[in-house]
């Protein structure tokens, strides 16, 4: 059997489609066989359709409300004077141990992991200086 299904689409009345019909004609724009090379129809078409389902994720999407926050500049530049302060007293405990020769050897890896623990450490020592701002 094969039969022609011809669909009817209102540009103008998609704000009162439901939600399902409206995903059911942006599949039909999709698989609409005009080229849209030759004719501006197909991709106007499918650019409504779009729209409309865009629009419709925008209005049941909350907004960002704590993306950026008037504190952020400070607490920022707080932690990340702690963050200077913790690796500036790790280069210098790597330097006493390198000198006294106690990282002969170390592999790379095991260095970072052992620089991440104590600069942890640092910081949790120096949590006087953050401990407003967690």
């Amino acid at each position: 059997m094969k039969a022609t299904v011809s669909i009817e689409i209102d540009t103008d009345s998609l704000q009162s489609v439901t939600d399902a019909y409206l995903a059911s004609l942006w599949h039909v724009a999709q698989a609409n066989p005009a080229d849209g090379f030759e004719s501006p129809y197909p991709g106007e078409l499918a650019e409504h359709i779009g729209r409309e389902i865009v629009r419709r994720f925008v209005r049941k999407t909350g907004p960002e409300l704590w993306n950026h926050r008037g504190s952020n500049f400070d607490w920022g530049q707080r932690h990340l004077k702690s963050e200077d302060r913790a690796g500036q007293r790790w280069e210098k405990i790597a330097d006493e141990f390198r000198a006294r020769r106690l990282l002969d050897g170390v592999e790379d890896d095991v260095m970072h992991n052992m620089r991440s623990a104590v600069i942890k450490i640092l910081k949790e020592d120096d949590s006087r200086f953050v401990e407003g701002f967690k």
